[in-house]
């Protein structure tokens, strides 16, 4: 048994040596037991290695569901008693051997657009808690510039926002070369009517997604959508061609019809 007091220490370990199992605890300095799964999981030496989380502070049912799509291959819970934590581990050798092995969860790119700072906060957060790299921003203008200097894997937009807003932000994104095969999901709660998803769905929005949604729902939604576009199983856009003008028409109604009823 070879011990380290941090994920940072104990990764420059496993890459000068070789070793069975991996047990980590969660709560830790310099590198938290989740980053060091999730480094592990990213290294191709190191990825095969089994991963068991040994935790007392991070019990929570949404603990272990993070930790399982890090790529972990098993959450024990402090205190257990040895023998039953001998047979716990036994059970991962056993896993493995027989090939049970769960795939690990790839990792997204997600351009979050979200004026309301206290919500773009929090998904942030949420979306990270999961793994993935998540770029943020307030606006549809800054998010184009965002999405053109660094392409995302999925693009997540709320509607209503200053200067340029969602509908508007889709419209541009499918009309760019360089953006239009980007998945593009609407994430909303001011516009929920009917005719707000048609419209959305027209533009080539690939869903059109109601606030608020449970973390794990939406993480999984996002996260099939993604891996549909990059094996080439997700269905073109259906984006209509539309004027300028008509497209202006169609947005302004949309727009204004949400705005006439808050008056």
């Amino acid at each position: 048994v070879v011990t380290a007091v941090n994920g940072a220490e104990a990764l420059e370990k496993l890459r000068a040596e070789g070793f069975d199992m991996i047990i980590s605890d969660i709560l830790m300095p310099v590198m938290d037991g989740f980053q060091f799964c999730k480094e592990c999981k990213e290294d191709e030496k190191l990825r095969d290695i089994p991963f068991v989380f040994h935790t007392a502070e991070y019990a929570e049912e949404e603990d272990e569901n993070l930790a399982l799509r890090l790529g972990a291959d098993k959450f024990i819970r402090k205190p257990s008693e040895p023998d039953e934590f001998r047979k716990l581990i036994q059970g991962v050798f056993r896993d493995m051997e027989e090939g049970e092995k769960k795939p690990v969860t790839v990792d997204m790119k997600i351009l979050l657009v979200e004026d309301n700072e206290d919500s773009r906060n929090l998904l942030v957060k949420q979306l990270r808690a999961y793994g993935h790299e998540v770029m943020a921003t307030a606006d549809g203008v800054e998010a184009l510039q965002q999405a053109l200097a660094q392409p995302p894997d999925i693009i997540v937009s709320d509607i209503m926002m200053p200067k340029m807003d969602g509908y508007q932000l889709c419209h541009e994104c499918k009309q760019n070369d360089k953006l239009k095969n980007i998945p593009f999901v609407f994430y909303t709660a001011t516009y929920t009517l009917d005719e707000d998803k048609k419209f959305a769905l027209s533009l080539g929005a690939d869903a059109f997604i109601l606030k608020p949604s449970d973390p794990d729902t939406l993480v999984q939604m996002l996260f099939e959508i993604v891996e549909k576009a990059q094996s080439g199983a997700l269905a073109p856009a259906k984006v209509v061609p539309l004027e300028p003008s008509l497209f202006l028409t169609e947005h302004n109604k949309r727009i204004f019809a949400k705005l006439d009823k808050k008056v």
